[in-house]
């Protein structure tokens, strides 16, 4: 359970949600396996920001049909996801996990690194 997630704008300002695993890094949307295209955004209260609660929830759960996750995901749009800062955040797995069964209340959101912020993801990690 030590997978970060972070969220990241290109210098266009579209969003994009990335795992980060040991030495791999890849988009949120290829660490699910989805049967549709899901927009995933952070920062207001919507369509978007809902999907990205529910796809974070239920990969920190580790399964989708984990009974948590229904339950959850829209108390954790309204209460994380729909107020991330629209320049970038990243929150670690196991601080989901600890919110979801109620050992915190509160999820920390921590900075980018600066060098992650204002124009995306320019290189891969190692």
């Amino acid at each position: 359970m030590n997978r970060v997630y972070q969220g990241v704008r290109d210098r266009r300002g579209n969003p994009e949600t990335y795992v980060l695993e040991s030495t791999r890094r890849i988009t949120l949307h290829q660490q699910l396996v989805l049967t549709r295209p899901i927009e995933f955004d952070w920062g207001y209260p919507g369509r978007e920001s809902s999907n990205l609660a529910l796809a974070l929830l239920a990969d920190a759960l580790e399964g989708g049909d984990h009974p948590l996750v229904d339950e959850l995901y829209h108390r954790l749009d309204e209460e994380l996801v729909s107020r991330l800062p629209a320049e970038g955040w990243q929150i670690h797995q196991s601080k989901i996990v600890d919110w979801a069964y109620g050992r915190i209340h509160h999820i920390p959101v921590e900075p980018l690194p600066l060098e992650l912020l204002g124009g995306g993801i320019t290189q891969e990690l190692n």
